[in-house]
């Protein structure tokens, strides 16, 4: 209640702006149930900042499987685990949704073995009564596509082959598509944390292609590379301080006092005089 009464005399006597003001908690767990409450008696809106692992993301998911599928040589379950991704289906368009257990289907009864996807359609098997060659055909074009563009590139060249794959499925607009499906209705303001997590990924790219620069690494080094940077990375809507490669990464922490927050995300000291 201290908290929502000063927020209400800050906003009232000072004449800052609800969303100019944040309170900072070394427990969130512990304290968000009473702050909602508190904030919510005083009509005051409140919007909890949660930090979600950037690995969890689905757009760093389809990248490491794709890059899976280059190391282990298209293995089924690799090949699986990248055209069930939302990105692909998102960017394989509403077609591509309906096609993807089809697809998946023809897999498991004929092209199960170690690149098994790269061989030629088997269209007898695609006569069974749910397969369809045509939508069999639609599925694997769309995933070698996205598998050529990684074949040929090596070290940091294969970074840079990651932005373009993520560029051809145009992962902003697939990520918007598979917001309104509900793919990722564990994140508040789903818009805006895809948005961060499409800035996120790359900034750790761009991270991964300037320590690749140089070193003979292969796939699965690169993988695990990569594996590190998107663990280390917490996606917000408020930006890391720190690249998700330093030994320290951006949590939320206790802090001496309040932040300010501007529409753009910076933080300035807070201006009341009394601690929040």
């Amino acid at each position: 209640s201290f908290k929502a009464a000063e927020t209400r005399w800050c906003v009232r006597k000072r004449g800052l702006r609800n969303r100019e003001i944040s309170v900072m908690l070394h427990d969130l767990a512990g304290y968000q149930p009473l702050l909602e409450r508190a904030f919510r008696q005083y009509g005051i809106p409140l919007y909890v900042d949660r930090r979600y692992p950037l690995i969890s993301h689905p757009l760093c998911q389809f990248l490491l499987n794709y890059l899976g599928c280059l190391a282990d040589g298209c293995r089924l379950q690799s090949v699986v685990q990248v055209v069930s991704s939302p990105v692909f289906l998102a960017a394989a368009g509403e077609e591509g949704r309906a096609d993807k257990d089809v697809f998946i289907n023809y897999l498991l009864r004929a092209a199960s073995s170690r690149g098994g996807v790269k061989r030629e359609i088997n269209r007898q098997r695609c006569e069974e009564p749910d397969l369809s060659y045509a939508s069999v055909s639609r599925m694997r074009a769309v995933f070698l596509e996205g598998l050529s563009l990684l074949a040929q590139a090596k070290g940091a060249e294969l970074v840079g082959a990651l932005k373009a794959l993520a560029d051809r499925f145009t992962a902003q607009n697939a990520l918007e598509e598979a917001a309104k499906d509900g793919a990722f209705s564990a994140y508040p303001s789903v818009a805006a944390m895809n948005a961060r997590a499409y800035e996120c990924t790359v900034g750790v790219l761009d991270e991964a292609q300037r320590l690749a620069v140089g070193q003979k690494l292969s796939v699965r080094k690169l993988s695990a590379l990569l594996k590190s940077g998107f663990t280390a990375a917490e996606i917000s809507l408020i930006p890391p301080s720190r690249t998700p490669f330093s030994s320290a990464t951006c949590r939320l922490r206790q802090t001496r006092a309040p932040k300010c927050c501007s529409p753009q995300g910076l933080r300035t000291p807070c201006l009341p005089a009394r601690r929040m």
